[in-house]
This record gives structure tokens, sequence and C-alpha cells, in this order.
């Protein structure tokens, strides 16, 4: 029986979010919240949600999957 670790990646290139396309997607999410007249209120909250979920993930991948309920390493 042959048990030896397939070598093939799990994801495929275009599969996997990188940290600059979240930043491509912040600054999008940035760009149109600057661009959308201040009584959009719905509208420019949902983009300052999108800028907040962005700045979640890299933060997430900058710093690491919490450990013991920890947000961050540096235990800010």
């Amino acid at each position: 029986m042959d048990n030896r670790i397939d070598p093939r990646p799990v994801f495929e290139y275009d599969q996997v979010l990188t940290v600059y396309d979240l930043l491509g997607v912040r600054n999008g999410y940035i760009y149109q919240y600057q661009h959308t007249p201040w009584y959009r209120f719905q509208t420019r909250f949902k983009f300052l949600a999108g800028v907040g979920a962005c700045n979640e993930m890299i933060h997430w991948l900058a710093h690491g999957k919490p450990v013991g309920g920890v947000n961050c390493k540096g235990g800010h």
C-alpha cells in the first residue's frame, strides 16, 4: 500500500486570497466610500463594513490565528 504524502497543493493558485488581493479590495472600498455622496448612508456603511472586514483578515494573516482566545501575539 502506498502511503506517501500527495505533493500537489491543496488549492489552486487562483483560489487563494493573498494580502495583496485583500489590500486591493480594501482600497477599492475606500475609493468607493470617498466618492459616494454623504446622504447615501447605507451604501457608505456597507463600504465601511467591507473595509473593517478586510482589515481584520489582514490583521489575522499578519499576526496568525488566535491561540487560547488571545486576539494578537502581542496581547493587544
